[in-house]
């Protein structure tokens, strides 16, 4: 064997040592690159659940007037309770428009009254 043959043989192996660990620099960065977005999923999903806002909502009727009013206590989390202003959007919708079509007893209010009353 050569000088250049020997040369040309350890070159060779230098060659595949360097694949062989050019294909376990790509394994690594794959995995780390999995694990970086798993992290930043778990992390997302937290931040959400902490900035989630938790209600305490009670309807204090009065008797008097045949009114009711809605309370709303905002109980958590801590970040959101330094907030200076939250801004809460209440409005009454007809879930069943078809209240009140059903067969009527004796005594019961009329379709039209149901509806007008919701």
């Amino acid at each position: 064997m050569t000088t250049t043959d020997t040369i040309a043989a350890l070159a060779l192996a230098v060659a595949v040592v360097a694949a062989v660990a050019a294909i376990g620099s790509w394994r690594a960065a794959r995995n780390a690159n999995g694990a970086a977005q798993t992290l930043s999923r778990i992390e997302q999903q937290r931040l959400h659940a902490d900035l989630t806002p938790h209600f305490r909502c009670t309807i204090v009727a009065n008797e008097a007037r045949s009114t009711a009013m809605l309370r709303v206590h905002l109980e958590g989390p801590p970040g959101l309770l330094s907030h200076g202003a939250i801004e809460i959007t209440a409005s009454l919708r007809n879930d069943n428009p078809h209240r009140g079509d059903g067969p009527q007893l004796a005594g019961t209010p009329t379709p039209e009254e149901v509806r007008a009353h919701i």
